[in-house]
C-alpha cells in the first residue's frame, strides 16, 4: 500500500500504525489504555502478532476509567474495503 507520500508500507507496519492511533485515541477519551501497549515499538508488535498479523488477533475490549460498565469493543475491518456504487442522479 503506497501513502501519500509515496512509501511503501508492508501490511504489519500499516496494522501497527492502526492500532497505535486507536490506542492513542482511545487513552484521550478516558478509555483505560495500558503503557506498554501505547510505548510498544513496531518491532515489539510484530514479534507479538507476527509478519502478517491476522485482524482477530488485534481486536481490543477497553473500559472507561470512570465507569467500567462503558466499554468500547474495537474490531479491525475486512482486508477489501467495501466500496457500494453511487446512484446515478438525474
Amino acid at each position: 500500500m503506497e501513502t501519500q507520500l509515496g512509501y511503501n508500507l508492508d501490511n504489519a507496519t500499516r496494522l501497527f500504525r492502526v492500532r497505535k492511533t486507536c490506542l492513542e485515541m482511545l487513552k484521550d477519551r478516558g478509555y483505560l489504555v495500558s503503557d506498554e501497549d501505547l510505548l510498544e515499538s513496531r518491532d515489539t508488535f510484530i514479534s507479538k502478532f507476527s509478519e502478517e498479523p491476522k485482524r482477530d488477533d488485534l481486536t481490543l475490549l477497553s473500559q472507561k476509567q470512570e465507569d467500567p460498565t462503558d466499554q468500547v469493543y474495537l474490531c479491525q475491518a475486512l482486508q477489501r474495503p467495501l466500496y457500494f456504487p453511487m446512484p446515478a442522479t438525474y
